[in-house]
């Protein structure tokens, strides 16, 4: 379980199935659990005024320990948002200011200006065909055509629509 208290802080956990029992497994603000090629992974990190980090945590157990443990695996360019696993061997990310791709142990960039930074990304989701990421947020869902690396904003109406400050 991942938890989020923005710049009061936060961790993964993990629980028994009855939750009588639970430890830290790492750290810091936890966005998002996902799984590439049966491994586990955690994004987390904080957006708070100027200040934007984010990082990738490997979750892992090892063959002689009984309990999971987080180690921090790659740095991101800035607060992680959403995280959609792709074709289960890679995840598309949305921060706080871009989209980036991680596929083994590298990241790249889709888009590298999100014009978003007001309106708070919360989730993603994949089209079926897995050519198209769709991302919520307030006042807009991001279509963004990964082969094309294109990004259109979609509103439900004009008067829902807000000018977007670039400065």
């Amino acid at each position: 379980m991942g938890f989020n208290h923005g710049e009061f802080g936060g961790a993964l956990y993990w629980f028994s199935p009855d939750g009588s029992n639970r430890y830290m497994i790492s750290s810091g603000n936890i966005v998002d659990v996902f799984n590439l090629n049966h491994e586990y992974f955690a994004i987390g990190g904080l957006d708070h005024g100027s200040y934007s980090r984010g990082e990738i945590i490997q979750i892992s157990q090892l063959a002689d320990q009984e309990k999971w443990q987080g180690s921090p695996l790659i740095k991101l360019p800035s607060a992680p948002y959403a995280v959609s696993v792709f074709n289960s061997e890679s995840a598309i990310i949305t921060l706080s200011n871009g989209v980036v791709l991680y596929k083994d142990g590298k990241l790249s960039i889709i888009i590298p200006d999100g014009p978003w930074e007001y309106f708070f990304p919360q989730n993603s989701v994949l089209s079926d065909d897995q050519k198209k990421l769709y991302i919520g947020m307030r006042q807009y869902v991001a279509e963004i055509d990964l082969e094309q690396k294109a990004l259109r904003l979609l509103v439900p109406s004009e008067e829902f629509k807000q000018p977007i400050d670039h400065n």
